[in-house]
């Protein structure tokens, strides 16, 4: 019986330098279970640690018709976190803006 399995890791862009290795030792272990005689082909994706990409590798792995996916490998929670905290702290910039124009400055010595 003939599997595909797909791979998805951040091949490219800030986070390859830990994407490369975990997609090279998938295809490794992949590779021992071809040799071994299983009927295995796999499918590489790269969603370049990006949410948005891995959504979309998820979809095109989906229509390769792969029957497991390993990946992906990153924390999307974190880059979600992080684009909450840039928006308090716009928020936080913006009401100080207000204030500063709302009052007349200090001036020290």
């Amino acid at each position: 019986m003939s599997m595909k399995i797909g791979i998805i890791a951040p091949l490219s862009r800030g986070y390859n330098y830990f994407g490369i290795p975990i997609h090279n030792g998938a295809v490794l272990a992949l590779q021992e279970a071809i040799d071994a005689g299983d009927d295995i082909t796999f499918v590489s994706k790269d969603d370049a640690g990006r949410p948005d990409r891995t959504r979309d590798c998820i979809e095109e792995l989906d229509e390769a018709g792969v029957v497991a996916i390993l990946g992906p490998v990153e924390s999307h929670r974190l880059s979600e976190e992080k684009a909450q905290r840039r928006q308090e702290l716009e928020r936080l910039v913006e009401e100080w803006a207000k204030l500063w124009e709302q009052e007349e400055p200090a001036v020290s010595r």
